[in-house]
């Protein structure tokens, strides 16, 4: 249902109000082609974030993001350290 929002925003800028001619109706159908790869391309992100998602909730990936950003933050500590003196 998303996929239609930005379709029907924009819908009444490019069709005058009462008036159906083979321009408007062209101009319509292309907007819509134009949106509809999107909301696919959405539903595929939506789809692999989430089986990537479950990977990195293992024991040993998690370990190894928590070792990871607890050196980022020992390095930016160092930093304001040696920053001070």
């Amino acid at each position: 249902m998303k996929l239609y929002v930005p379709f029907l925003q924009f819908a009444g800028q490019m069709v005058a109000p009462f008036s159906v001619t083979k321009r408007s109706s062209g101009a319509c159908v292309v907007c819509g082609a134009t949106h509809a790869p999107c909301g696919v391309r959405a539903s595929i992100w939506r789809n692999t974030g989430y089986t990537l998602a479950q990977q990195l909730q293992r024991p040993s990936i998690r370990r190894v993001f928590n070792r990871i950003t607890g050196s980022v933050f020992v390095g930016f500590g160092a930093v304001l350290l040696r920053g001070r003196a």
